[in-house]
């Protein structure tokens, strides 16, 4: 449905509903109205105040605002115990990290509806990290409850109380004069409410108001504690009313005792789905089928990295503006997560209008980014993803005292408070345990860390090898130009090359077997596809062949060939006769740059199979091994090859996912010059 659409039924029903709602209020509380007509003007107005300042959502450098009503997603809560449990970080290890795609996991348990906890809870207390939705959850309830309760034709309400939503923005007090009844009075009286004063006290004593108090966290810290008492007051005095209150989760220290506490659950594969269908709506969308497109890359295991950022509401709204813009995400994805970071770290607080504290004149954006990438760096290195709070603070400190430009000692208690409440970026997951907030953001700012050629010289050193580091690889490889970190690659792939000398044989061997070209690309793909043959012959020693591994080995080579050269299409046999043996012959000798002596290994195929042979278990197998035999020694491979237990694949294959892997690093490079790419393709495999 057009949102402009959208936003006129809202208001036509909302008003009509509301004018009830007034009206049956009123009557309630014994307050007689003496002017319909200028009471349901009143009210109209009141009505339209409240969905033009809280009823759109405008985040992010969105072109216009839309209505909250086209977009929401139904926000889901749970108990928020974990701060104070005593888990440990191996307990924490196994609950939150997904080992397959080293994720953060959430497995939230006793999720529930944020609206049906609403209608249970008198005093319900909403916590929530930077972006998780607080602020939207409450501005919803507030229209929940300006919705009709029944025969409506497109917008019902779930809220079930017959109360008038009040929303305020509590860091207002930093201007204002701390008192709830005047603000809650202004309210009303800034839409030509009659008696407004009159209406709302009688409001209060009867509990017919719905009041919303937002961001208790952004009250300045001079005036928190006198907000507190007066909320908590306030709430005492007027216990019949109904309150919802919003804090960052970090911030909160049980200053309500009265509230039930509960923290925003982020959003789940359902609710990412859901806002991304909200978010591509429009009839151009729904004809390009956007939004299934969306997800469709969304959940593409090349981007999981993507996806873990999509379980914050902020950042999945990012998310849907990237895509916007492209229809797709960008190739460089560590300008992706640069851009993530950032929001965190500086736009959404200047859109939220925090980060008055002190200690942010001295740590600014870039010393703070060097400050995270140190932490996330340190950490990473020794496998840890969860940390107490005595080894952060100790990180801290570390960094801290190699600096010159500080001219006082900073707070160390103070500088991880800062980064966990204003920004999100540090998540508390139990009692003094911390981790980032996505593993993504970690994986980042530890790239960043190796920015320099001294430390790249460090990454690829001690890492290459390790599957683990690929996703800070890829995300270096997106911040800065490729030309010397491939080259320290092929050094250290050459190294390992010749510490094995089995690989060496192979490796001299499919440089002898093909024809150069003047692409040295082409020759790579080449030198790697004859490497898939005696991949598909290698047996354990002592044993038979292994069908099942060797089509493993030999797709590798396979499919890393094919994905350089993409005319390299072939269909290799595993179990060979002379019939089998002879297309194969014919397939290879197709490729012209494969160096291979047709008639001698014809003539030696029907020598095989002219022998007689015993017809035992083994005899096909044996038979079989003599065809691969002949076609290897057609392709120029020493006998050697051929002694038991040779072969050791493992190096083979290990030296085939780093080649594959340096593709990876060009492709996600920032830039790279011919040269050094040409110099790369000619050292692999040399």
């Amino acid at each position: 449905m057009d949102a402009s659409l959208i936003e006129k039924q809202i208001v036509e029903e909302t008003v009509k509903a509301t004018i009830e709602l007034v009206q049956h209020v009123s009557k309630s509380i014994g307050f007689k109205i003496k002017e319909t007509i200028s009471i349901n003007h009143a009210i109209k107005n009141y009505v339209e105040n409240y969905l033009q300042r809280y009823g759109k959502i405008k985040v992010l450098g969105m072109s216009r605002p839309v209505p909250l009503q086209a977009l929401y997603v139904n926000v889901e809560v749970q108990q928020n115990t974990h701060l104070h449990s005593y888990e440990t970080i191996e307990g924490l290890q196994t609950k939150f990290v997904d080992k397959a795609y080293r994720r953060f996991r959430y497995l939230d348990k006793n999720r529930e509806s944020g609206v049906d906890v609403a209608n249970k809870e008198k005093y319900l207390n909403i916590l929530g990290a930077p972006g998780a939705g607080k602020s939207t959850f409450l501005k919803k309830m507030g229209l929940e409850a300006l919705l009709p309760k029944s025969d409506s034709n497109i917008f019902i309400s779930k809220y079930q109380h017959n109360c008038l939503p009040v929303y305020i923005d509590l860091k207002q007090f930093k201007n204002e004069e701390i008192d709830l009844i005047q603000i809650i009075t202004k309210e009303f009286f800034y839409c030509n409410f009659p008696e407004s004063e009159s209406f709302i006290l009688k409001c209060l004593q009867s509990g017919k108001l719905l009041i919303l108090l937002d961001g208790l966290d952004e009250v300045p810290s001079d005036k928190i504690d006198q907000v507190i008492t007066h909320i908590q007051d306030f709430s005492n005095k007027y216990k019949k009313n109904r309150y919802i209150t919003s804090c960052r989760t970090a911030f909160y220290k049980n200053y309500f005792t009265s509230f039930y506490d509960v923290e925003v659950s982020n959003f789940d594969d359902n609710q990412i789905k859901a806002f991304a269908c909200n978010w591509f709506s429009n009839e151009n969308d729904k004809t390009n089928n956007t939004c299934n497109e969306f997800i469709a890359q969304l959940y593409d295991p090349k981007h999981f990295s993507t996806l873990e950022l999509a379980q914050t509401p902020l950042l999945l709204t990012f998310l849907c503006l990237v895509y916007d813009n492209s229809s797709q995400f960008p190739v460089n994805r560590s300008a992706l997560y640069k851009q993530a970071l950032y929001i965190l770290l500086e736009k959404w607080a200047a859109e939220k209008r925090v980060h008055n504290d002190e200690i942010y004149q001295d740590l600014h954006i870039d010393l703070e980014v060097e400050l995270l990438s140190e932490i996330a760096c340190g950490f990473y290195i020794n496998n840890q993803l969860f940390f107490s709070k005595d080894e952060l603070a100790n990180s801290i400190n570390n960094y801290l005292a190699t600096l010159l430009n500080i001219n006082k000692k900073l707070n160390t208690s103070k500088i991880i408070e800062a980064i966990e409440v204003h920004q999100g970026l540090l998540v508390q997951r139990a009692s003094d345990i911390y981790s980032f907030s996505h593993l993504t953001i970690q994986e980042y700012l530890t790239s960043y860390y190796f920015l320099s050629q001294t430390k790249i010289d460090q990454l690829v050193d001690q890492y290459l090898f390790d599957p683990k580091w690929r996703e800070i690889f890829l995300m270096l490889a997106g911040m800065n130009r490729v030309d010397y970190l491939l080259e320290q690659c092929v050094i250290k792939l050459q190294k390992f090359k010749n510490e094995n000398k089995n690989l060496i044989f192979l490796l001299d061997w499919a440089n002898r077997a093909i024809t150069p070209s003047d692409n040295p690309e082409n020759d790579l793909a080449h030198r790697i596809f004859v490497l898939a043959f005696p991949l598909s012959y290698i047996r354990e020693p002592g044993g038979l062949f292994s069908y099942s591994k060797n089509s493993f080995y030999q797709d590798i080579a396979y499919n890393l060939a094919s994905r350089i050269d993409n005319y390299i299409k072939f269909k290799h046999y595993k179990n060979l006769n002379r019939d089998r043996a002879r297309k194969l012959i014919h397939s290879i000798s197709y490729f012209n740059f494969i160096k291979i002596k047709t008639e001698d290994v014809l003539s030696e195929i029907n020598l095989i199979e002219s022998n007689p042979i015993k017809r035992d278990v083994g005899a096909n197998t044996r038979q079989n091994r003599d065809f691969q035999k002949a076609i290897l020694k057609a392709m120029g491979m020493d006998v050697e090859y051929f002694k038991p237990g040779f072969v050791k694949y493992g190096p083979v294959i290990q030296y085939l996912e780093v080649c594959d892997f340096i593709f990876d690093i060009k492709k996600e490079a920032m830039s790279i010059t011919k040269n050094t790419w040409d110099n790369v393709c000619n050292q692999l495999a040399v």
